[in-house]
Formats: structure tokens, sequence, C-alpha cells
């Protein structure tokens, strides 16, 4: 087990890679092909995409090489960076399901509660998100309502403290420990 922030015992975790810039160019590459077969080899079992600020194809086609590159037994997740709006982000999440990511996280603005809620109603991925709140306030708004079905605040960047708990309001929310990033 891990030890997490002075507090109990927790199973080993996925060692998570990020990969692939969101405004860079289609298309996958040598190097990028390279870099997933070095991290499979170094014992990393799920990668996180980043995804948007690119035509859909450009997305779609990224996504769907990135599964064929990682091959079997890694899990992948996709990161759009709030980079799309409501008929964009369905039409990437149905792809996603196709090819069995494991979350889509932060499809649309943060601050598009109606538009999260929309979506999670619209796919079967689970939708994660809370990375890109700015407060404590934002994450409580994201958590108390049906926005996201895997919240994953960064603890620092939204008011978390220093032994990595969060603020009392959100630690009482259901959900509210997620695996967020540890940078």
């Amino acid at each position: 087990g891990v030890r997490l922030g002075g507090g109990g015992l927790r199973g080993a975790g996925l060692a998570e890679g990020s990969v692939h810039d969101c405004s860079g160019p289609a298309g996958g590459g040598e190097e990028l092909a390279a870099w997933l077969q070095d991290a499979r080899a170094s014992g990393v079992r799920a990668l996180k995409f980043k995804s948007g600020g690119r035509s859909l194809r450009a997305d779609v086609g990224d996504l769907r090489w990135a599964r064929e590159v990682a091959g079997p037994g890694f899990a992948r997740m996709a990161d759009a960076n709030q980079c799309y709006e409501l008929p964009q982000a369905s039409s990437v999440g149905r792809v996603l399901e196709e090819l069995s990511y494991a979350w889509f996280e932060e499809p649309l603005r943060r601050t598009d509660l109606q538009g999260y809620a929309a979506l999670r109603a619209k796919l079967n991925i689970a939708i994660a998100g809370g990375a890109g709140a700015q407060s404590a306030a934002d994450l409580w708004t994201l958590l108390r309502g049906p926005a996201v079905d895997s919240p994953q605040p960064d603890l620092a960047g939204g008011g978390g403290t220093p032994d990595g708990r969060p603020p009392p309001p959100l630690a009482a929310l259901p959900g509210a420990l997620p695996p967020g990033p540890a940078w």
C-alpha cells in the first residue's frame, strides 16, 4: 500500500502517464510510439491522452491511434482540458466508449454544469473533472451537483491543505477524496 498525507494505507493505484499536447499536430508519430513503449516497459499501466484544440477528426484519429499503440492491458483516459462544447464532447465521448477508455476528463468548460449533466445523461463513459477548479467554492459547486462521476480536484490549486486533505466542506461530500494529481 501507499501512505497518503499521513493517513491510512491504500492499495497501490495505477501509475498514470499523461501524453499528447492538445494543441499539437495530429498524428502520434514514431516519437510518441517510442515513449509509450518505454512507459509500458517502466511499469506504467494507465495512459491519459490530451484531446481538443484541433478538429474532431484529428482528435478522434489520435485517440484511436493511441489505443492501437498502447495495446492491451493499458487503461486509457482522455483529457479535453475544457476544449469542447456539448455537441463535440458528445461525439468524442461516444468514440471513447467504443474504444473502452476509462474516463473523459474535463470535456466542457468547468462552469458549464448543465452541459456536464446533459453529457452524463447521454454517455456511459465516466465523466471526470475538477482539476481546473480555481477554488474550494469551485470544487463545491462541481461536486454537489450531478456534473461528474469521478471528481478529480487538484487539491493544491483548488484550496487544499498542506497535508493533502480537501477543505472541510469538501471532505463531507461523497467521493470527494479521489486520486487527484500529485505534482
